[in-house]
């Protein structure tokens, strides 16, 4: 086969790489591959394209902005293009860029001007304003077409509903970054573990994710905010020459700029730059990759102009993927809420991505003999954007002689019960259930948890002191304790002690879809947790059903099926939940007494403070067949309002929706 031939199938096979995993990013949200992995592939189907043009085709990467537009939006299309930039991934073509825009300008090096700007990770926008009232919001998409995401962004409190002294300003457009910060991405994984949904990625996964939400209600919740970093199209506005006049500007309209935004000079000052912002980025309180670098002067700017798909005077100087080796000391086994065997590697401390890593999740089994990691091993460590250190690969060539493959235990390292692997699982779990100590403490925890048994006060740290000085010994023990036997343990004290047995007496008689989601039933999260007890009503007809009554209920798969009956099939798992629901009496589901309308096909929103509560308000409308939305819309049937409610309150009123209050809902549900 000739070169050409064999670089003709490379390229074919990296435009299918590449465009499979923009489609991963762009439109599922659902990246597979690392920011470092991607452009080394971009940057071998750019580098085959430039040695061989004749294999540049229409729909490669390379010829246009990667993005796809999601059909679930409307377009928004962008009088301007909305172009990428070209990344610098190191010193050297750093310099040649600077290098080759003095030729162009016919200028010294040394004394070109550049605006350095941090190189956000997060979801670009475009924010159009129309005689200073914002009026549309856009993603990139392809750079001409975006989605319409007007209503999210319009509940990000960084960003103006109105430019203020623009009123009669025809259009100005910001264009800028939407991002979520380090702490808001580590308290909304939190929620996604709490909630048994899958985890983000990263925070530009999470920041493009929340913005391209449906209902802007939780695009709302999740405290992203809008950097601006340019103007678009304008009309009867006149945008700045000077890049850092440009970013003076967007500040003066009301909008958040990056602060470490400077004027550097020649390649020497942009170096300069670059190292100080790298050695910063760890305190950032958001996430970057790279320094954007851009010609400060107008002018120069118009001379130089654009490429099909990227402006020629400006780059992104990308950071080096954060990654270092160190060595696998140890594999140690940690045993998980609900029993899973998870692998861990005991690391050689190593710095890395901002902070000093010992010890990195294997996840399990197959992921092992995936990487055939090993004791002894050196390994790539991966710490970037994604906070959680990561083991890429084992570095074959330094693998030392007399390494022997890792084995999964046989039994669980905790209590010494036979270890388990059901059916396709990659999943191994302890046998035990609740009597492993191990299950215990992380079970009692969730049981606790306030979209559980809503226990208020009992932390993990608290559940630790209580089990260490062995006042509590089982999730139901937590029934039976007493302050005389807390007010002596170190951080508690009598009036605590008080509070927390109170708080625990208060979680008798909650509803049975959230003592069935407390139990920790491997596979059943809160929305199975309320088909169950919709279907057998009360805990007792729950707990006698078999695997053929628990398939039939609609929604419940063979895999939860067979989770709920090998749950129950543990002696100390049935016995310690059968002596909990003695003790709370988990509260019948609620269902229409007889005269109860059928609410099929209505939706409803609940606002205010309710005397029964909104899980039971939620219940009755659920149980006539409704269903309970978070955001009131035309098509809204009704919004059932209690004492102090809201702004859903008002929006109901403008947009003309029906409005209930407790003894409509009582009368149409026949409650």
């Amino acid at each position: 086969m000739s070169k050409l031939a064999l670089a003709a199938e490379r390229a074919q096979d990296l435009r299918a790489q590449l465009s499979y995993h923009d489609h991963r990013y762009y439109v599922l949200d659902d990246p597979e591959l690392s920011d470092g992995a991607y452009d080394k592939l971009y940057r071998e189907l750019k580098d085959l394209e430039v040695v061989h043009p004749e294999l540049v085709r229409p729909d490669s990467p390379t010829q246009r902005v990667a993005g796809v537009r999601s059909e679930r939006f409307a377009e928004a299309v962008h009088q301007r293009p909305m172009l990428s930039i070209d990344n610098a991934m190191n010193e050297a073509e750093a310099l040649r860029f600077v290098e080759r825009l003095a030729e162009d300008l016919k200028q010294a090096p040394g004394n070109l001007q550049f605006t350095a700007e941090p190189k956000y990770d997060g979801l670009s926008c475009s924010i159009v304003y129309q005689n200073g009232l914002m009026s549309l919001a856009g993603t990139r998409g392809d750079g001409f077409t975006g989605e319409a995401v007007t209503a999210q962004v319009r509940t990000i409190r960084s960003v103006p509903l109105r430019l203020v002294g623009h009123d009669k300003t025809p259009r100005i457009e910001i264009r800028g970054e939407v991002l979520l910060g380090r702490k808001e991405f580590l308290a909304l994984n939190a929620e996604q573990d709490a909630r048994g949904e899958k985890r983000f990625v990263n925070t530009r996964n999470a920041a493009a994710g929340s913005l391209r939400q449906l209902d802007p209600q939780i695009t709302a919740s999740r405290n992203l905010k809008f950097y601006a970093y340019g103007f678009g199209e304008c009309d009867g506005f006149t945008v700045p020459q000077s890049q850092l006049a440009q970013i003076a500007a967007m500040r003066a309209l009301g909008f958040l700029v990056a602060e470490s935004a400077c004027l550097v000079t020649g390649f020497t000052g942009l170096q300069g730059h670059y190292e100080k912002i790298a050695a910063a980025r760890a305190d950032l309180p958001f996430d970057i990759d790279g320094v954007v670098v851009k010609l400060d002067s107008g002018s120069y700017r118009e001379q130089l102009g654009f490429t099909a798909r990227t402006p020629r005077w400006a780059i992104a100087y990308k950071f080096p993927p954060e990654e270092a080796e160190t060595l696998v000391e140890k594999i140690d086994i940690q045993v998980g809420r609900t029993g899973t065997l998870t692998p861990v590697a005991r690391l050689k401390p190593v710095f890395v991505g901002g902070a000093t890593v010992s010890n990195a999740t294997l996840h399990n089994e197959d992921e092992i003999k995936r990487l055939d990691i090993r004791v002894g091993d050196t390994v790539m460590l991966r710490r970037s954007g994604d906070v959680i250190p990561k083991i890429i690969k084992v570095i074959q060539p330094k693998r030392p002689p007399g390494t022997v493959s890792f084995q999964m235990p046989l039994t669980c390292p905790e209590c010494g019960a036979p270890v388990v692997r059901e059916g396709e699982e990659v999943a191994v779990r302890c046998s035990a259930g609740l009597e492993c100590p191990a299950q215990r403490l992380t079970a009692i925890v969730h049981y606790a948890h306030r979209r559980a048994m809503d226990i208020e006060g009992l932390g993990s740290g608290i559940v630790e002191k209580l089990l260490e000085a062995g006042v509590l010994t089982s999730i139901e023990s937590l029934y039976r304790l007493t302050p005389a036997a807390m007010e002596s343990l170190p951080g508690l004290g009598i009036v605590s002690a008080n509070k927390l047995v109170a708080a625990v007496s208060a979680s008798k008689g909650r509803e049975l879809a959230r003592f069935i989601f407390a139990l920790g039933i491997p596979g059943v999260g809160e929305i199975t947790a309320k088909d169950l007890a919709s279907a057998f009503g009360t805990w007792e007809r729950f707990r006698a059903a078999g695997l053929t009554e628990l398939l039939a209920v609609p929604g419940l798969g063979p895999v939860s099926a067979d989770s709920i009956s090998l749950f129950f099939k543990n002696t100390g798992n049935g016995s310690h939940a059968d002596e909990l629901a003695a003790f709370v009496k988990p509260a019948e589901f609620l269902s229409p007494v007889s005269g109860g309308a059928s609410l099929t096909g209505k939706t409803f929103v609940l606002t205010g403070t309710l005397s029964v509560g909104r899980d039971v308000a939620q219940a009755w409308i659920e149980a006539c067949g409704g269903k309970v939305s978070g955001s009131v819309s035309k098509k809204t049937s009704a919004v059932v309002a209690g004492d102090a409610a809201g702004s859903k309150l008002d929006k109901a009123r403008a947009l003309g929706v029906e409005v209930w209050d407790e003894a409509k809902l009582r009368t149409e549900t026949g409650q």
